[in-house]
């Protein structure tokens, strides 16, 4: 399809199987989302506020409401996306799940290619994404002789359909001839019908055209053949690709779905966490507009002539109320129960983070104290076992989906040699480590010693960060001088003892 000849009229023609039914409700709900994340809450609140109270946002008489924000979509995915929090050990072995000389060795350029990536703090943004959205995508690239994936949002991808779906399954990317992105430059404005940029990204090239929708192109910018290609377990249904080779160019966007999709590619959900804080934020912007108008108590003159100078009088200790012998002066306070409407809130607060599978002590504002050991353990275990789903999940992406395109990548730029193609990519995430006090830790020190589960040369090590024939070294220095020092008996002088 590269060099064909008429090949803008077949790009064309592929381009307008685009799918962009729903695209636009999706991005307005996925862009606001992706702002909250971000913590841009604040344009949001005000427009919302402007909707719902009209008659208080007219801007005059100091009468609006203030916008108060709370990066509550922040700490939900603070507390939520934790796989990416420490580093990944991804290590390369042979197909039976050993290892060898050369496994260790390409493990090794592995590791310092991913890290000259910033690999995982990529992965890290795309958890976040994927846990807020539902779906991310990674478009695996090379730039400057090193690995560069780019995280893709998900409204700016339109998946083309192949040319003959009878067997496709739409939530498998595999079955689909590619994928359009929606890029974004500088000097575009989306209030302004111009024309917009995209890619079309296919096993095969990625075409970088201009047009007004992703499925009306109107001129082709370049193309690009796809360099990659790695030993696909089976060949693919689209006829692009030849089905007797084993090994091909591959498609280098990915999906990494918080679940498995159900008959769509692209999960289009509602972000009800980011939905749930704009009700707080207004919540909480209302309460304290009448805390700053019903919270104290209000000045009501009863005056005989209003049109009196007396009455237009400064008032307050400072300046005392002179008034006629007919004329009342009272102070006027509302009967709001604010105490009930904060309750109302927090309360609010706690369900949601129940509902999200967090501790309700995640989204707390009366300062408890949190546990520790068995007790913050029991608190924290339905978050422990959403992680352990999320990990689960992201260990097979990271295993089938992004090891081949890292491997593609890599082995072009000559970083990883061509034999590792037969290597398996082995993915262990690190565990949570429950906060514990000083008897706790003495007590599953003890515990583990007891049992021969660990050595206490094993524990100096990873305390101190040395290896562990330094740790034996230093254990018998400390034994010998404890030994030297060791109070004595009453009843015996040092040489005696």
């Amino acid at each position: 399809m590269l060099f064909e000849p008429f090949a803008e009229q077949e790009i064309n023609k592929q381009v307008r199987k685009a799918k962009a039914y729903n695209h636009s409700q999706m991005r307005k709900m996925y862009e606001l989302a992706v702002e909250y994340a971000e913590n841009k809450q604040f344009d949001d609140v005000r427009q919302e506020l402007r909707l719902r109270f009209p008659s208080s946002m007219m801007g005059d008489a100091g009468q609006e409401i203030f916008p108060c924000t709370i990066p509550l979509t922040e700490r939900f995915l603070a507390e939520s996306a934790t796989a990416y929090n420490k580093p990944v050990l991804r290590t390369l072995k042979e197909p039976d799940g050993s290892e060898s000389d050369f496994s260790r060795e390409q493990t090794a350029i592995l590791q310092r290619a991913l890290a000259e990536s910033t690999y995982d703090e990529i992965m890290h943004q795309n958890e976040r994404l994927s846990v807020l959205l539902g779906t991310s995508c990674v478009w695996y690239q090379a730039k400057h002789g090193k690995l560069r994936p780019v995280i893709v949002l998900p409204h700016d991808v339109y998946p083309i359909a192949p040319d003959d779906p009878a067997f496709m399954d739409p939530a498998d990317p595999g079955d689909y001839h590619g994928f359009v992105v929606e890029l974004f430059y500088q000097n575009e404005d989306l209030g302004k019908t111009q024309k917009r940029t995209f890619a079309m990204i296919t096993p095969l090239e990625t075409v970088f055209y201009t047009g007004y929708a992703p499925d009306e192109l109107d001129k082709v910018i370049s193309r690009h053949p796809n360099p990659y290609s790695w030993d696909h377990v089976e060949p693919s249904v689209d006829s692009q690709l030849d089905p007797q080779s084993k090994v091909q160019p591959g498609q280098m966007l990915t999906f990494w779905h918080r679940r498995k999709p159900l008959g769509e590619l692209i999960i289009d959900t509602d972000p009800e966490v980011v939905l749930a804080n704009r009700e707080i934020n207004i919540m909480w912007a209302v309460l304290f507009d009448n805390v700053r108008f019903q919270g104290h108590a209000i000045p009501v003159k009863r005056v005989m002539n209003p049109s009196d100078p007396k009455s237009k009088q400064r008032h307050g200790v400072r300046f005392p109320v002179v008034m006629d012998i007919n004329e009342s002066f009272d102070m006027v306070s509302a009967a709001t129960n604010y105490t009930e409407q904060v309750q109302l809130i927090q309360s609010f607060m706690k369900n949601l983070a129940v509902s999200k599978r967090l501790s309700p002590n995640d989204f707390n504002m009366d300062q408890t104290i949190p546990g520790s050991g068995f007790s913050k353990y029991v608190d924290m275990l339905p978050k422990l076992e959403a992680r352990e789903e999320r990990i689960r999940r992201l260990t097979h992406l990271e295993k089938h989906e992004a090891w081949p395109r890292i491997f593609a990548v890599l082995s072009h730029l000559g970083v990883l040699s061509n034999d590792a193609s037969r290597l398996i990519m082995d993915v262990k995430f690190a565990s949570v480590e429950l906060f514990q006090n000083v008897y706790e830790q003495a007590k599953q020190v003890q515990t583990d010693v007891s049992y021969n589960l660990t050595t206490p040369a094993h524990l100096y090590a990873e305390k101190h960060g040395v290896s562990l024939e330094e740790a034996l070294e230093q254990i018998e220095r400390n034994v010998d001088i404890n030994t030297q020092f060791a109070p004595q008996p009453s009843n015996q002088t040092p040489a005696q003892a």
